[in-house]
C-alpha cells in the first residue's frame, strides 16, 4: 500500500487543506515534505499583532523560504487598555497621545522588519492595516459578549459609552515618514477603519509615501466628525496636501471616505471652500490621471473633481489616458455648502411637532448626544436640483479626455425615505412589483460597450442642453456613429418605470414620464 507522504505534492496539499487552519500547524513536524506544504498554506496570510513583531521576526527574519510564502500580512496594531470606569469618560489628550505612541511605535518596528528583507526574496505583497484597544468593545473575541456588551450599553448610557468613547479620535504618525525605510515590496495597501479605530487620513498618505511599490489602495477612512467644524476641515484639508505625496505607481484606488449632510434637511450645510475650489476634490482630479479604476464611496464632492475650473494653473487640460472604470457614490451636498437635492413636490406637509428628538435624555456632555444639525432628523431633499448639471457636465468634458474609459457610473445619495413621502412607500408595499432598496435616487451610467449614456432620477430633473451636448461629444469623441442617450424614472410603485425620451424644454431636457 502507498503511503500517504508518497502521494503527488497536489493530492498531498488538498488533503492537508481539509484539516482546517487551526490545527494544521500542528502536522507540520510530520515530516520535511510535511512542512513545507502546510507553511505554504499558513504562512500565505499572517494576521500580525503589535505584541507579537518579536516573534515574526525569529520566524521569518532567519528563513527566506517563509519569506516567500507570505502574500498577504494583516498588521493589527493594539492600542493601550483601559480600566472599565473609563467606558463613561472622553478620551483625554494624554490618552490620544499614549494612542499614538503606541501606533507609531508598532509602525516603526514593523517597517524597520520588512526593509530588512531582500526584494528578491518577496514581491506582491498586501499590507492591511488596523488598530483597537483591547478594551474597545469590538475587540472583545467572543461574539455573544461583544453583542451582550453591546446591548448593555444600549439600555444602560450611562455605564458604556461603547465607541463613542473615542468618536473624536484620530490616529497619527508622530514621527517624520521619512525615517520610515522605503517598501517596495508590497504592492497592495489596505487601511480598515470601518468597525476599528479610525486612523487620520494624512496618516495614511504618510504611510503610503513611504510604498514606492505600491499598485492597489484600499482604504476605508473617515470625514464624518459632527461637532467639531475646524477639526473636519483640518483633517480633511490635510489629506487633501499629503495626496501628492501618493506614489506614481499607484493603478487602482478604492477609498471609501463618507462626509454625510446635515440629517435636518433645514440646516445649510457647512461651507467647506469656495465653489470650484476644494482642495480635495483638485487633489484627487490630479491623482486619478494616473489611475486605471477609480472607486470613490460616500465622498463629499466638487465638479471640479471632474474639470478644474478655468482659473485653475494647469499648463495643460487633464488628461486620463489609461482610465477604464470609474465609479463614484457622492453626498447630497457639495464641499462649498450648497443641498444638490430640493423638496420632492410629492412630500407631503411635515410639520415641526412631528419632528422627533432623537436623543431627548442627552446632555452636552454626552459624546452621544447628536450635533445640532443631526438632533432633529427630517430628511425632505429627495428631488435633484439643478445643480446636479455643473457635476454631469463637468464629467463629461472629463470623459472627453478619457481615451480608454469603458464605464463611468456616478450615483448621489440623497435623504433616504422622507418622512413626508411615507404614503408612497406604504402604496409600493402593496403593489405586486418589488420595492426598490432605495426609492429616492439619482444615478447615472456611461456604457462604452452599449454606446448608452443613461440617467435614471426618483424625481424631475432637467438635463441642460449644454450637459447632454457634452455627453454627445463624448459619444462621438469614443467612435459611436449610433450614441443613445436614455433617461429612466425611478418610481417607489416599481423599480424602474421604463426608459423615456429627452424632450427639450426651454434649453432643458426634462426626465418626463408617458
Amino acid at each position: 500500500m502507498t503511503e500517504i507522504s508518497a502521494l503527488p505534492s497536489e493530492i498531498l496539499s488538498s488533503i492537508l487543506t481539509q484539516l482546517g487552519s487551526a490545527s494544521l500547524a500542528s502536522y507540520a513536524s510530520v515530516c520535511r515534505k510535511w512542512q513545507v506544504l502546510i507553511e505554504k498554506q499558513t504562512f500565505s496570510h499572517l494576521l500580525l499583532t503589535s505584541d507579537r513583531l518579536g516573534d515574526f521576526k525569529r520566524i521569518i527574519s532567519s528563513s527566506s523560504h517563509r519569506r516567500c510564502l507570505i502574500r498577504y500580512l494583516d498588521l493589527y496594531i493594539l492600542l493601550p487598555a483601559y480600566e472599565i470606569a473609563a467606558r463613561t469618560q472622553l478620551e483625554s489628550q494624554i490618552d490620544r497621545q499614549k494612542n499614538n505612541e503606541a501606533f507609531t511605535q508598532t509602525i516603526v518596528s514593523f517597517w524597520d522588519i520588512l526593509s530588512t528583507w531582500a526584494e528578491e526574496d518577496v514581491a506582491g505583497l498586501s499590507l492591511n492595516i488596523r488598530a483597537r484597544s483591547s478594551s474597545d468593545c469590538g475587540a472583545e473575541p467572543d461574539e455573544k459578549k461583544r453583542m451582550a456588551r453591546r446591548r448593555w450599553g444600549r439600555k444602560f448610557p450611562k455605564k458604556d459609552w461603547l465607541d463613542w468613547r473615542f468618536y473624536q479620535s484620530y490616529l497619527e504618525l508622530i514621527t517624520n515618514p521619512a525615517i520610515l525605510p522605503e517598501l517596495s515590496c508590497v504592492t497592495q495597501f489596505i487601511v480598515t477603519c470601518r468597525g476599528h479605530r479610525t486612523i487620520a487620513p494624512a496618516t495614511v498618505s504618510k504611510l503610503l509615501s513611504r510604498l514606492p511599490g505600491a499598485q492597489i489602495v484600499h482604504a476605508s477612512l473617515s470625514d464624518n466628525e459632527r461637532k467639531d467644524p475646524k477639526l473636519r476641515d483640518q483633517l480633511r484639508n490635510e489629506f487633501a496636501l499629503t495626496v501628492s505625496n501618493w506614489p506614481s505607481t499607484i493603478q487602482h484606488l478604492c477609498l471609501e471616505y463618507p462626509g454625510l449632510p446635515p440629517a435636518d434637511g433645514h440646516f445649510p450645510p457647512l461651507r467647506r471652500s469656495e465653489p470650484w475650489a476644494d482642495p480635495l476634490s483638485l487633489a484627487l482630479n490630479h491623482l486619478t490621471q494616473q489611475l486605471v479604476t477609480v472607486e470613490l464611496d460616500k465622498i463629499m464632492i466638487g465638479p471640479e473633481f471632474f474639470w478644474p475650473p478655468l482659473h485653475h494653473p494647469y499648463s495643460a487640460p487633464p488628461r486620463w489616458p489609461r482610465l477604464t472604470s470609474l465609479k463614484l457614490v457622492y453626498q447630497a451636498v457639495t464641499p462649498s455648502g450648497q443641498w444638490l437635492f430640493e423638496k420632492d413636490p410629492r412630500c407631503q406637509p411635515y410639520s415641526s411637532s412631528q419632528r422627533e428628538d432623537v436623543y431627548e435624555c442627552g446632555t452636552r456632555e454626552d459624546p452621544r448626544t447628536p450635533a445640532p444639525q443631526d438632533r432633529y432628523p427630517d430628511a425632505f431633499r429627495s428631488k435633484p436640483a439643478d445643480l446636479l448639471n455643473d457635476l454631469h457636465r463637468a464629467a463629461g468634458q472629463a470623459a472627453q479626455h478619457m481615451p480608454t474609459l469603458k464605464t463611468m457610473f456616478l450615483q448621489a445619495i440623497p435623504q433616504l425615505y422622507p418622512p413626508g413621502m411615507a404614503h408612497l412607500h406604504t402604496e409600493a408595499a402593496t403593489e405586486s412589483h418589488p420595492s426598490p432598496a432605495h426609492d429616492t435616487g439619482h444615478w447615472f451610467r456611461y456604457d462604452r460597450g452599449r454606446s448608452t449614456a443613461t440617467w435614471v432620477s426618483s424625481g424631475k430633473f432637467s438635463l441642460l442642453a449644454d450637459t447632454v451636448n457634452t455627453w454627445r461629444q463624448v459619444g462621438a469623441l469614443h467612435g459611436h456613429a449610433d450614441f443613445h442617450l436614455e433617461v429612466g424614472f425611478y418610481s417607489p410603485r416599481r423599480l424602474i418605470f421604463g426608459l423615456f425620451w429627452l424632450r427639450q424644454s426651454c434649453g432643458a431636457f426634462m426626465i418626463q414620464g408617458n
